[in-house]
């Protein structure tokens, strides 16, 4: 079950492999948030695509070359399971259902009441409270030969994995970490990725939902046609959030922008001009713990995995 794969531990290397870039960091502290390391290397095209490694080979030689420069052979390591590859989905199940018992049940109803695009998922589940007479459950699932190709990857590459996340996690622990999430709010959340947006929704500090937004495009200078692209696809988000998930026209209150992407702090801002919710740009506030130099906002969602066991 992806539970076994959610433990833990200290002393461990935070990577993130996306289609484009492999990145790491090691969080030293967090009051002052400072990195121990990081680093990152750019894929070559074609070995990864949406999420699927397509080359295993010439991944493997790669990882092997990261590993070897970066100095991080025999560590332990957690990783992020592509966005493409997860899902976060709201469940009710019969009230009378004990919280120890929700995973058992969970296990019988997939494939019959609860349906999951993944023949075998591997899934995690976290009890949000009651709704309507039952009990409101969130499931995460990930499909399991995605999360064990990556597994078997690291190992080929002298890593020795012991953890896996997924990116909404990440970037809210992140958030969380600076004070500014608010269980109350209704929060959204958009991380851009070159040709993607990353989209999740945050209440009472349990994700609810997440979404992964393919774009048509992709361009490193503002573009009219893509903007409005993008501001048509984030609007679909709020009115499906707020018609479809629930009955009682539920408003996102909050929205943070961030992103890999060189254009993001653009996109924050022509989101926060024609959206009528309250936005903050994603801003990193990690530093080198050797130089003090702010660490790039590229690197925030393995800042924001190493977060997870950090103390």
């Amino acid at each position: 079950m992806l539970s076994n794969l959610f433990v833990k531990k200290k002393n461990r290397i935070s990577l993130v492999i996306s289609d484009d870039w492999v990145r790491f960091a090691e969080v030293k502290s967090t009051s002052p948030l400072y990195i121990q390391r990081h680093g990152e290397k750019r894929l070559p095209e074609g070995t990864i695509s949406n999420g699927k490694i397509l080359e295993p080979a010439t991944l493997r030689s790669f990882m092997e070359q990261c590993v070897e420069e970066w100095g991080i052979a025999r560590q332990h390591v957690q990783f992020l399971v592509p966005n493409t590859q997860m899902i976060v989905r709201r469940v009710l199940i019969p009230a009378d259902v004990q919280d120890d018992e929700v995973e058992s049940h969970l296990f019988m109803e997939l494939g019959t009441s609860i349906h999951l695009p993944f023949e075998h998922p591997l899934y995690d589940a976290v009890v949000a409270g009651m709704k309507d007479g039952k009990k409101e459950v969130i499931l995460i699932a990930a499909e399991e030969k995605t999360v064990l190709d990556y597994q078997d990857l690291l190992e080929l590459s002298s890593l020795k994995p012991v953890a896996a996340d997924i990116s909404p996690l990440a970037l809210y622990r992140y958030l969380h970490l600076l004070q500014l999430t608010d269980g109350n709010d209704h929060e959204m959340v958009l991380f851009f990725h070159e040709g993607s947006i990353a989209v999740s929704v945050f209440h009472r500090h349990q994700p609810v939902f997440f979404r992964n937004i393919s774009l048509s495009g992709d361009s490193d200078v503002m573009d009219p046609i893509q903007s409005d692209e993008i501001l048509k696809e984030v609007e679909k988000v709020i009115s499906f959030y707020r018609y479809t998930l629930h009955d009682d026209g539920t408003m996102i209150t909050k929205l943070f922008v961030g992103g890999e992407h060189i254009l993001s702090e653009s996109y924050h801002g022509m989101l926060a001009d024609r959206l009528e919710v309250p936005s903050r740009y994603i801003a990193s506030e990690a530093k080198s713990a050797h130089t003090g130099e702010p660490v790039p906002a590229r690197f925030l969602l393995p800042v924001g995995l190493g977060l997870k066991e950090v103390r």
